[in-house]
């Protein structure tokens, strides 16, 4: 499902975009890459909703497929798949390009984190940054709870509802839907509990757009003594994307799926090193 692959992208996305950041900079906050840094910004700044957009795509897909009871027309799908896309991608890059509105300078540097995006906390940014996780998560939530209610109710057409989506099996659709609440469950408190540690850290600044863009070229470096002892938000975004592929990968990293995969990877990987190995020994 389309929820589900975007799931699995953007924490890979976010996990490749920490560890480069780490290894950059490690044990100094220099500015050795300002385009990079421009870059790797606005991905945090995507994945402030990336991965609540995917488990919203996930829940919602999951609650149509609990009202269909016959087969799907291919223009049905394709059109399912478009919205999927528009929930999943157009909502992080959307939230990427209003970013500009609230952008107090180009980026901050941590020292052993890397490049970071600067917010100055203002009634716009909570709106525009903070508030947008917290309601895609409740919409989720919401697509969930209505799920797993009709489904409650309707036992007896399980099987039908799953032979109407042949792709689905049982198992795969109640991991996607416990991968889909886990996220949920986790996420929602982390996001509250950064919009308000923000602002009860650093208050609520009146906005406006000369104030908030004074000296906007300028980069800001941070020790890593100053982050570590004061900014709880940055361990927080260090470590959310690896937990959504943990996640992942818990749920799905040991279904009979994958470990035919696996198996066939092995079994590809066997081959080639007895092909080699004849070669050698002719």
């Amino acid at each position: 499902m389309s929820g589900a692959c975007s799931l699995a992208i953007w924490s890979a996305v976010g996990c490749l975009n920490s560890f480069i950041n780490s290894i950059i900079w490690r044990n100094n906050m220099v500015n050795w890459a300002p385009v990079w840094c421009d870059i790797s910004s606005r991905v945090y700044i995507g994945m402030n909703v990336a991965i609540s957009a995917s488990s919203l795509c996930i829940n919602r897909r999951l609650y149509r497929v609990s009202q269909v009871r016959s087969v799907q027309a291919t223009q049905t799908r394709r059109r399912a798949h478009i919205e999927d896309l528009c929930i999943t991608v157009g909502i992080p890059l959307l939230h990427m390009a209003l970013y500009i509105i609230y952008q107090g300078h180009r980026f901050d540097i941590y020292e052993d984190f890397g490049c970071y995006p600067e917010c100055p906390v203002t009634a716009v940014s909570v709106v525009l940054r903070d508030i947008w996780p917290v309601i895609i998560s409740i919409i989720a939530a919401a697509y969930g709870c209505g799920t797993f209610v009709r489904l409650a109710r309707l036992k007896y057409e399980n099987s039908k509802i799953l032979t109407a989506n042949g792709h689905l099996t049982r198992s795969f659709y109640w991991r996607l839907m416990a991968l889909a609440g886990t996220e949920l469950l986790i996420g929602t408190p982390l996001s509250i509990f950064i919009m308000f540690w923000d602002i009860h850290i650093n208050g609520v600044q009146p906005y406006s757009w000369s104030s908030v863009h004074f000296n906007f070229s300028r980069v800001v470096q941070y020790p890593a003594s100053y982050w570590k002892a004061e900014v709880p938000e940055l361990e927080i975004s260090r470590w959310d994307d690896v937990l959504s592929a943990l996640l992942f990968f818990a749920f799905f990293g040991f279904s009979e799926d994958a470990q035919q995969n696996y198996r066939r990877f092995w079994n590809f990987l066997l081959a080639k090193c007895s092909i080699l190995q004849t070669q050698k020994t002719q």
